[in-house]
């Protein structure tokens, strides 16, 4: 059985720290970040039973790899994040 109360509370700040670092990728704009924490995401969805997440996290994923060119990543990086309030 071993400690199952650490073990959960080990992956809540994982978690956590999760969510603030995808919380500070967006708040100052920062693509490479916010992908790094879509790859994470996209697994802990995927065991979650959460598939639709997941879905939308690699296909955000897929299309910034493969699907995009230079020019188009370079105008989507300084896009993406253009708040219209």
């Amino acid at each position: 059985m071993g400690d199952d109360y650490l073990a959960r509370s080990i992956l809540f700040i994982r978690d956590a720290l999760l969510l603030c670092e995808f919380e500070s990728a967006v708040s100052f704009a920062d693509p490479g970040r916010v992908l790094h924490v879509l790859k994470y995401w996209a697994f802990a969805f995927r065991g979650a039973g959460m598939h639709n997440y997941a879905r939308e996290c690699l296909d955000v994923l897929m299309r910034w790899k493969y699907e995009l060119t230079e020019a188009q990543r370079a105008a989507m990086e300084r896009a993406w994040f253009v708040n219209k309030f």
